[in-house]
C-alpha cells in the first residue's frame, strides 16, 4: 500500500458511510483532521481516539502517527439500542476492524472511554482526539478523564466544533482553542 495514495483516498471518503452530508460536507470528511495532524502532531505521536465509528480518522492517524488506540463501544450505549441503530453499530465496528486490522500500530479497544481511561498512565500519550458522545455531560467527562493522560506540550483535540454542545463545553472549560479546522476538528496545544 502506498501511504500517500491511501491518505488521498481517505481525504475524499466519508467518515461515516451512512451519514448524509447535508449542508456541511466537510464535517463528514477527514481533510480538516489531516490539516490538524500536519500542524500539531509529530510522526511518532501516540494518539488515543475516543469514538472511532467506521475508523476513517483512526486510519488517518495510523498513516501519520506512531501508535493509535481506537476506543469505541459500538453498541450497548443509549443511541444504539434500537434494532436499526444496533445493526448500524455492528456494521460500523466491522468496517472499522477491516479498515484498521492491516496496521500494526493500531490497537482497537472495544469499550467505553470512561472504563478504558485507567489503562493509560498519566502523561503517557501525545494526543487525545474526542469524537464520542456529543452531549455536554459526555464531552466534559471525556475531557476531564483524558486530559491528565496527555503529556505536557501534547494536544487535546476533537471533532464536531459546529455542534453547540461540544463547542460550549470546550469554550467553558478552556475559553478557546488554538485552531478550528474545516471539518469541525479543533485543537488545544497544552503548555509545557
Amino acid at each position: 500500500m502506498n501511504k500517500e495514495s491511501r491518505i488521498q483516498e481517505l481525504l475524499n471518503e466519508k467518515r461515516i458511510s451512512y451519514n448524509p452530508d447535508g449542508d456541511f460536507v466537510e464535517g463528514n470528511r477527514v481533510r480538516g483532521l489531516y490539516d490538524l495532524i500536519q500542524e500539531c502532531f509529530e510522526p511518532d505521536f501516540v494518539v488515543v481516539e475516543i469514538g472511532s465509528c467506521e475508523g476513517s480518522s483512526a486510519e488517518l492517524f495510523a498513516l501519520t502517527c506512531g501508535k493509535v488506540y481506537a476506543i469505541d463501544p459500538w453498541e450497548g450505549v443509549a443511541h444504539s439500542n434500537g434494532p436499526i441503530e444496533l445493526a448500524m453499530s455492528r456494521q460500523s465496528e466491522k468496517t472499522c476492524r477491516v479498515r484498521l486490522n492491516k496496521y500494526n500500530n493500531v490497537e482497537i479497544i472495544k469499550g467505553l472511554a470512561e472504563e478504558e481511561v485507567n489503562s493509560f498512565k498519566d502523561r503517557s500519550v501525545d494526543a487525545v482526539y474526542i469524537d464520542g458522545a456529543h452531549d455536554p455531560a459526555s464531552v466534559a467527562k471525556d475531557i476531564n478523564m483524558w486530559l491528565p493522560k496527555i503529556k505536557d506540550g501534547g494536544v487535546l483535540c476533537g471533532h464536531d466544533w459546529r455542534t453547540a454542545e461540544v463547542r460550549n463545553v470546550v469554550l467553558k472549560m478552556f475559553g478557546g482553542v488554538n485552531k478550528i479546522y474545516k471539518d469541525g476538528s479543533w485543537a488545544i496545544i497544552l503548555k509545557k
